[in-house]
C-alpha cells in the first residue's frame, strides 16, 4: 500500500488535471477515492509523470 504522503501527491495530480481540463485522470467509476488513487498508482495503463523545479521527477508510476 503507498504511503499517505504518496496518495497527497496523486490526489494533487488529479486535482492539477480536474483544474486544466474539467475532468479527473480516467479511471474507474466505480472506486472510492482512495481506491481510485491506489489504481492510478498501480494499474493504470498510462503513465503519470510530476516534475517540481528540479531535474528530476518528482513522482512516476512506472
Amino acid at each position: 500500500m503507498p504511503s499517505s504522503e504518496l496518495i497527497d501527491l496523486i490526489q494533487r495530480i488529479d486535482s492539477a488535471y480536474r483544474q486544466w481540463t474539467g475532468g479527473g485522470l480516467p479511471g474507474p467509476q466505480a472506486a472510492t477515492a482512495d481506491q481510485h488513487f491506489l489504481w492510478l498508482h498501480q494499474q493504470a495503463p498510462y503513465s503519470l509523470l510530476a516534475h517540481g523545479g528540479g531535474v528530476d521527477p518528482v513522482y512516476a508510476n512506472y
